[in-house]
């Protein structure tokens, strides 16, 4: 192919090219405890400490604390999480009958919110704060193709998974983690139930539909305060919002694992507001994230205000997070006009830019042939 040909070698320094100039998509996923916190809206302080350090409530509940030793203390957020506060001073207890000694805090969002005493550097706690206790069942269906669906949910340790199975075959649940049980036998048009021992991920498989717990008839189960998003993440990188674009274009951008390093089986694009999504063509840069290339003939869209759309995808097809750009298509047929030189009309792209538009592509063409 000539000078133009793209090595092996080529194609790495083109990705870690992009790599440099995308920031992280998704941000890292916080570790769960192994067991839940008991249900509890009051924290008593005393010697020096959090009782209960950890407490676990439902959106919407305000929690009280209560200072029942004889020196002052706070309760203060940690710096940088999602939620800030700082209930300070709490009197000690002989100001009680003043009620100096009890703070309250409303929480309304769900998640795990710490926090830590700014006078004495060894007392910490934790609020896990859930949608609601006790929710229904969360359903899991078996299909007529051996699947289960959906093959992730998300609950709270009080909530059950229910496993439905409508279909005339027998099925065999087995857990990766053999200390919660089973097997469960799943006959047909019958539904079973199984709920968390604690806050935790774990992963199940048919064993007769399955070849490990990654392959086949597979599913996972995310019991915690969190409901977190399973499918992975895109961004468009070209073009950017707002460019004019004409003749045949590359949208490029850059896909990345979604919860539990979920890996990213599919990119889609869409033009318009058709709703037809396309494949796209891509390369992995590591094990969660790849860049992918779509060519785009704007000659089939009419001039105007186009959007074009852009979707990632997991093997079990969770609910995606569609992103867009918007650009102008501009195909009309001008007379060449001279530039001259040093004119500020036509501004040279940026470096990123030239990376992306012409060498990730190439890459993407030159891996097509290995």
């Amino acid at each position: 192919m000539g000078s133009a040909s793209v090595t092996r070698t080529g194609l790495v320094l083109a990705l870690l090219s992009v790599a440099a100039s995308v920031a992280a998509i998704a941000p890292a996923v916080e570790a769960t405890h192994p067991t839940p916190p008991p249900r509890a809206d009051h924290v008593d302080i005393r010697n020096l400490s959090f009782d209960a350090a950890r407490v676990a409530v439902a959106r919407g509940t305000v929690v009280t604390w209560t200072n029942t030793d004889e020196t002052v203390h706070s309760v203060t957020s940690f710096p940088g999480d999602s939620m800030s506060f700082d209930l300070d001073p709490i009197g000690p207890q002989s100001v009680a009958a003043s009620g100096a000694n009890v703070v309250t805090l409303r929480f309304d969002a769900a998640g795990v919110f710490r926090y830590k005493c700014d006078y004495h550097s060894t007392m910490t706690g934790e609020v896990h704060v859930v949608e609601e206790f006790d929710e229904p069942p969360s359903p899991v269906s078996v299909t007529g193709e051996d699947l289960f669906a959906p093959a992730y949910v998300a609950v709270n340790w009080t909530q059950p998974v229910r496993w439905q199975n409508p279909t005339l075959e027998a099925h065999r649940i087995l857990f990766e983690d053999e200390e919660l049980g089973g097997p469960i036998e799943l006959l047909p048009g019958t539904n079973v139930s199984f709920t968390a021992p604690g806050w935790e991920s774990f992963r199940y498989r048919c064993e007769f539909h399955s070849l490990d717990f990654e392959r086949g008839m597979v599913g996972k189960v995310h019991a915690g305060p969190h409901r977190p998003a399973f499918a992975p993440t895109t961004t468009i990188q070209s073009p950017e919002n707002g460019r004019v674009v004409a003749g045949t274009v590359h949208v490029i951008g850059v896909a990345k694992a979604g919860f539990e390093s979920v890996a990213v089986d599919t990119v889609e694009v869409s033009i318009g507001d058709a709703g037809i999504w396309l494949p796209v063509a891509w390369v992995d840069l590591d094990e969660e994230t790849v860049v992918w290339d779509f060519t785009w003939n704007t000659t089939t869209s009419p001039n105007g205000a186009v959007r074009v759309h852009a979707r990632a995808l997991s093997e079990f097809h969770d609910e995606p997070f569609p992103t867009w750009v918007d650009v102008e298509v501009n195909n009309t047929v001008v007379a060449s006009v001279e530039v001259p030189t040093g004119s500020s009309r036509i501004p040279a792209p940026p470096v990123g830019f030239l990376v992306l538009a012409f060498v990730v592509p190439a890459a993407i063409a030159a891996r097509r042939n290995l």
